[in-house]
């Protein structure tokens, strides 16, 4: 019996740390009226919490976001008086998981963001991605494919 508890200690560590995976699948339709749009994704941990922003006129340059609306318990919320007839607007979504725990941001660009932005929101949009205290981590580690480095400043060193 006093083997078993060391591990069973473990194992509740283990399974009680607490995991705030970003939503997938995110999605954009214009509904009947053409202002208004319906915003979807599909929650892939035990959120039931979600906190949404529009960035309208969004750049390479943009910063993300930092706050949004906490809407809750819905995985699609309609944006009211919000068309899509030009510049590009991007819509993101994060999950609130505790009062001290929330996913990385997610987003989708509408159709008039350009091939980078897009290319862009997906490559940092994704659970794979990580951004603390000017940290970025990506996982897995070493990068399967390729990975794009841009900055405002020059580049010393990537490590």
């Amino acid at each position: 019996m006093k083997k078993l508890l060391p591990i069973l200690a473990l194992l509740i560590g283990v399974t009680g740390n607490a995991q705030c995976p970003p939503p997938t699948d995110l999605t954009y339709e214009t509904v009947s009226n053409p202002n208004d749009v319906i915003f979807s994704w599909t929650e892939n941990g035990d959120a039931t919490t979600w906190e949404i922003t529009v960035v309208p006129d969004f750049t390479l340059n943009t910063s993300w976001p930092v706050n949004g609306t906490y809407i809750s318990p819905t995985t699609s919320f309609v944006i009211a008086s919000a068309p899509i007839t030009s510049g590009c607007h991007v819509y993101f979504v994060r999950s609130i998981c505790s009062s001290t725990e929330q996913s990385s941001w997610v987003g989708i660009g509408t159709s008039y963001c350009s091939a980078e932005i897009q290319g862009y929101l997906a490559t940092l949009s994704n659970q794979d991605f990580k951004a603390e205290n000017n940290a970025v981590q990506l996982f897995p580690n070493p990068a399967q494919n390729s990975i794009r480095i841009a900055g405002r400043a020059k580049i010393e060193a990537v490590l």
